[in-house]
C-alpha cells in the first residue's frame, strides 16, 4: 500500500500543473481580479471595445488567472482583425492573436488542440504564409492524432497542397500525407456519438478528397512518382506501407509495382492493408481462391483502428458469390449488417446471393420464383439504407422482377397478391407479386 502511495505521489508531482494565479502580492492580485471583473463587465454586454484595454492589463499582470482570459483574447482579436480597415493595424491584431495562442500554451498547455487553433487562423488570416501554417498545423496533428479537430485536418491537408501549387512541395508528399488524415477522420466518423461532430468530420472527408482528386487523377503519373520515391530504398517497410495505402485508395492496383510494394510489406508483417492489396491484385488476376483467402485475411487482421473491415468482408462475400458459394457470401452479408444495418452493398451482396441460389430452391408449388421475391426485397431495402447504391438496386429489380409469377400462376396455385409466403430455403417470409406485364 505504500509503494502504491508513493508510486501515485511520484505521478502526480510528475504532471505538470497549471494552477489559477491571480499574482504573486496581495496588491497585484487585487490589480489582477479588478481588471478581470471590468473587462468581464464589458465582454457580458458585448461591448469588446471597452473589453479589450482591461483585458490586457489583465494579461499582463496575471497571464495565470484564467483559461478564459485567452479564449475571450481570441475572440477580441477575431473582431478586430474583421473590422480593421487598415491593412498594417490589422497585420498588428494578427500578430496579437497568434501571441495569445503561444501565450495559452505557456500557462495552460494542450499544446496540440491550441496548435490547431492557431493554424487554422494562420490560414485564415495569412493565406500566403501557408509554409509557417503547415508547420503549426504538423505539430498539431503528429500530437492530436486521432482527437485532432476536423476543421485542423482538413486545413493541414490544404497547406501542403497550397504548398504543392507554389512549388513548395512535391506531390508524392500530398500523396503521402493523404491516408493517416484520412484514417483520423474515419475513425471520429465511426466512433463520435455526436451526429453534429461527426458531420463536421463527413465534411471534412470531402474537402480531403477535393483536393485529393486534384493530384491522384492519372495512375501512371502515380505510380511513376512513388517508383522514384522507393528506388532510393525500395526495401524501407515504413515508406511502403505509406505508398501502399496511396495506392490502395487512387485506386492505382493495376501495375507490377503495386504487388511490389504490397508485397514487401506484406513479408514484413502481414497487416490488413497488404493483404486486402494482395487481394485485390489476385482479384484483377481472376486467381479467386487467392484473392479470398487475402481478402479473409485481412478482415482477420483488421482489429482495434482499424475502419475498413466492411470494405474487406464485401469483397470476401464478392468472391465468394464469384466462386458459386452463394451460402458463404449470404453468411458474410450478414456479418457485415450485423456491425452495420445500413450497408446498402452488404444488402445488394445479399441480395445477390439469394437470386444465385434460385435453382438449388425450388419450392414444389412456385418452382424458383419465390426466391426472386425475396431477392428483390433485399435491393429495396439496400435503397432505402443508403440512396448511394440505389441505381444498382434498381437494375437488380429490373433484372430479377422479370422472373416474377404471373396472375395465373398465383390463381392457380390459390395465392393472392400481398400475402405473406415463406421462402422455406432460406428460412424467410415475403409477399406475392405478380409479374407486372
Amino acid at each position: 500500500m505504500k509503494n502504491l502511495f508513493l508510486s501515485i505521489l511520484t505521478l502526480i508531482i510528475a504532471l505538470p500543473v497549471f494552477a489559477q494565479n491571480y499574482g504573486d502580492t496581495p496588491e497585484i492580485e487585487e490589480k489582477c481580479k479588478r481588471y478581470l471583473s471590468l473587462y468581464r463587465e464589458y465582454r457580458n454586454q458585448k461591448l469588446i471595445d471597452d473589453a479589450i484595454i482591461p483585458w490586457r492589463q489583465a494579461v499582463e499582470i496575471c497571464p495565470g488567472a484564467a483559461k478564459t482570459l485567452y479564449t475571450d483574447g481570441v475572440r477580441f482579436y477575431r473582431h478586430m482583425i474583421d473590422q480593421a480597415a487598415d491593412d498594417a493595424v490589422k497585420e498588428q491584431y494578427v500578430d496579437s492573436l497568434m501571441w495569445i495562442y503561444d501565450k495559452r500554451i505557456e500557462n495552460y498547455g494542450e499544446e496540440g488542440f491550441v496548435l490547431g487553433l492557431k493554424g487554422v487562423d494562420m490560414m485564415r488570416y495569412r493565406a500566403d504564409q501557408a509554409k509557417e501554417a503547415e508547420k503549426v498545423l504538423r505539430r498539431s496533428v503528429s500530437l492530436q492524432k486521432y482527437d485532432t479537430d476536423a476543421q485542423v485536418l482538413s486545413r493541414f491537408y490544404q497547406t501542403i497542397y497550397e504548398l504543392y501549387r507554389q512549388g513548395e512541395a512535391d506531390r508524392s508528399e500530398l500523396m503521402t500525407e493523404f491516408m493517416p488524415v484520412l484514417n483520423y477522420i474515419e475513425y471520429n466518423i465511426q466512433n463520435l456519438e455526436d451526429s453534429v461532430q461527426a458531420d463536421r468530420y463527413v465534411k471534412a472527408r470531402e474537402n480531403l478528397y477535393t483536393f485529393f482528386t486534384k493530384i491522384a487523377d492519372d495512375c501512371e503519373q502515380v505510380v511513376r512518382i512513388f517508383q522514384k520515391k522507393l528506388d532510393e530504398n525500395p526495401d524501407d517497410v515504413e515508406e511502403n506501407e505509406k505508398v501502399l495505402k496511396v495506392l490502395n485508395e487512387a485506386d492505382c492496383t493495376d501495375s507490377d509495382f503495386f504487388e511490389q510494394v504490397a508485397t514487401v510489406v506484406y513479408k514484413n508483417s502481414p497487416t490488413h492493408d497488404a493483404a486486402y492489396s494482395l487481394g485485390m491484385r489476385k482479384l484483377k488476376n481472376k486467381e479467386y481462391a487467392e484473392a479470398k483467402r487475402y481478402f479473409d485475411q485481412a478482415a482477420e487482421l483488421c482489429t482495434e483502428g482499424c475502419t475498413r473491415l466492411e470494405t474487406y468482408l464485401l469483397r470476401s462475400g464478392q468472391v465468394s458469390l464469384i466462386q458459386g458459394d452463394n451460402r458463404g457470401a449470404r453468411s458474410i452479408a450478414s456479418r457485415i449488417l450485423q456491425k452495420n444495418p445500413k450497408s446498402g452493398d452488404a444488402l445488394i451482396l445479399h441480395g445477390d446471393a439469394i437470386a444465385a441460389s434460385s435453382k438449388a430452391c425450388d419450392d414444389g408449388k412456385l418452382g424458383s420464383k419465390a426466391v426472386f421475391w425475396l431477392a428483390v426485397d433485399y435491393y429495396n431495402r439496400a435503397k432505402a439504407a443508403d440512396p448511394s447504391v440505389a441505381a444498382r438496386a434498381d437494375r437488380q429489380i429490373k433484372t430479377y422482377s422479370r422472373y416474377f409469377p404471373d396472375k395465373e400462376t398465383l390463381f392457380f396455385q390459390t395465392i393472392s397478391e400481398g400475402s405473406v409466403y415463406e421462402v422455406a430455403c432460406f428460412g424467410e417470409t415475403t409477399k406475392a407479386r405478380a409479374l407486372v406485364q
